[in-house]
């Protein structure tokens, strides 16, 4: 691993280093570069090389590796040595951060999204289908599930199982719900905590009862104001979605009132360069006063490996509904001038706070010792997603590709162990050359081309470049704000 320091300048000229190994950012002064590079060897080897340099001067020298010996004696450095760490997939399956069950419920949706993963817009991805998962595939779901919860369990995990109902417009099979939560409670699996995506369109009073009843934390997709939600939030018809949904959300609410329950409920929403932040985020806000466990999650649509952008230059051409391609740019330039850009960052609403929740990750990122083959990607077990037919996939995600096993048989540790290892040598030989691996989100889906994990280098580029970009941007505002996108202080 051999870039592993990153320089950076920020707008007032600061020069700084990013140490991918440890993920902390010092100033670079004369021998930072050179001691970072060096901190496994000799002091007085190091200070044999620089004389032979012509570059020694004691008293700098001094300073500066009294410095970075002190981050590392205090656990802030680490070593520059790196072994690979391979663990047998079947200890993998019980040794990560989550349990979760997620079931494909049926691969139908009513609604036709414009930037959707199953659209015209990307060719590399299967298409809508009408499979419905039925009930005897749940069931025995549910009992593959809540043995390898059990295992975790006793290999020491401590939080709650989760099953997730997914779609396609999951509560189109809305009866499978219901026998699911029904067979939990019959087995005695304790503990479950339920969850669900839906588009909220097809919800009717009978449902918002039972998933309020069960405490369900919901995610409803909603892009926000009317117009920005039903520019491409549709029915199959072409007819509009937004008041429809707002309903239900409303109704739902109220439902989780009534039988005292906390859930959050998830908004999940989807943005592109033609959104109107203001006017999203102020629609949010005016929601939040009537709902108060709102919580919103803000998706970009990806400009990799899909047409989306080429179908939205043509409709926007003309610019017919007074936005272009800088809207989204523009809208969220101006609340961050709003909001951020004062000594005190205090009253922030929490729609803007999610909206720039990516500059209080990287400001308040991991640090230290991390794995950096497996890197932030999910252990493959973690989540089990099972399909209609019966299959095993990574995640919902992938739920038409990279199959791990099927219920008849079980996880197929061999096709996982094929998995880890094709993951592993493209971060080998890819990764591991990037200065920001460390932050990086990529995990195996961003990798998956049909039916098979590649590189991506288009992807990956333009990851690298905007998280370099956000280091960038984040310590030239901490030379004005030292307290800007702090956790402790905004919470």
């Amino acid at each position: 691993m051999e870039n592993n320091l990153l320089e950076l300048e920020t707008k007032k000229g600061t020069h700084l280093l990013f140490d991918n190994y440890s993920g902390i950012v010092i100033e670079k002064k004369k021998y930072t570069k050179y001691l970072l590079e060096h901190i496994d060897d000799d002091k007085k080897e190091l200070i044999e090389k620089l004389k032979k340099l012509n570059m020694y001067v004691k008293n700098e020298f001094e300073r500066e590796y009294n410095y970075i010996n002190l981050l590392r004696e205090n656990g802030y450095l680490l070593a520059r040595k790196f072994k690979k760490v391979y663990r047998y997939p079947e200890e993998n399956l019980f040794k990560g951060f989550s349990s979760h069950l997620i079931l494909i419920t049926t691969e139908e949706c009513n609604l036709r999204c414009k930037y959707c993963v199953y659209s015209d817009c990307y060719q590399n991805k299967k298409a809508y289908s009408s499979k419905y998962m039925d009930i005897e595939t749940a069931l025995k779901a549910v009992d593959l599930f809540k043995n390898m919860h059990e295992k975790k369990v006793i290999k020491g995990y401590k939080d709650l199982p989760k099953i997730n109902f997914y779609g396609g417009e999951p509560l189109l099979n809305y009866h499978l719900i219901k026998s699911v939560v029904k067979y939990v409670k019959k087995i005695s699996f304790k503990n479950v905590q339920y969850l669900i995506t839906t588009n909220g369109t097809v919800m009717n009073d009978e449902m918002i009862d039972f998933l309020a009843k069960y405490n369900f934390i919901v995610s409803f997709s909603l892009d926000g104001d009317k117009f920005n939600h039903d520019r491409n939030r549709v029915q199959k018809n072409g007819e509009k979605t937004h008041e429809k949904i707002i309903r239900n959300i409303i109704k739902f609410y109220d439902k989780l009132k009534y039988y005292n329950r906390d859930s959050i409920i998830n908004i999940i929403c989807c943005f592109d360069d033609y959104t109107n932040m203001e006017k999203v985020t102020s629609y949010f806000e005016k929601l939040k006063k009537r709902i108060n466990n709102l919580n919103v999650i803000f998706n970009k649509v990806y400009e990799v490996d899909t047409t989306y952008y080429d179908y939205c230059k043509k409709r926007y051409k003309e610019n017919p509904y007074g936005i272009t391609e800088k809207t989204n740019k523009e809208t969220t330039q101006k609340l961050f001038e709003k909001y951020y850009l004062k000594e005190i960052n205090e009253g922030i609403p929490d729609s803007i706070k999610s909206l720039f929740k990516s500059y209080y990750l990287l400001k308040n990122r991991k640090k230290g010792i991390m794995d950096f083959y497996q890197g932030n990607a999910c252990t493959l077990g973690d989540k089990i997603c099972i399909s209609p037919d019966e299959k095993i996939y990574i995640c919902e995600k992938a739920n038409q590709e990279m199959e791990i096993g099927d219920l008849a048989r079980g996880l197929d540790l061999k096709k996982i162990e094929l998995i880890y290892k094709k993951y592993y040598k493209i971060r080998e030989s890819h990764c591991f050359e990037c200065p920001i691996v460390r932050l990086c989100d990529v995990c195996y889906v961003h990798f998956i081309n049909k039916n098979n994990l590649q590189f991506n280098k288009n992807f990956c580029e333009r990851r690298k470049n905007t998280y370099i970009q956000g280091l960038k941007t984040l310590y030239s505002l901490l030379e004005e704000n030292k307290y800007i996108f702090d956790l402790s202080q905004e919470d």
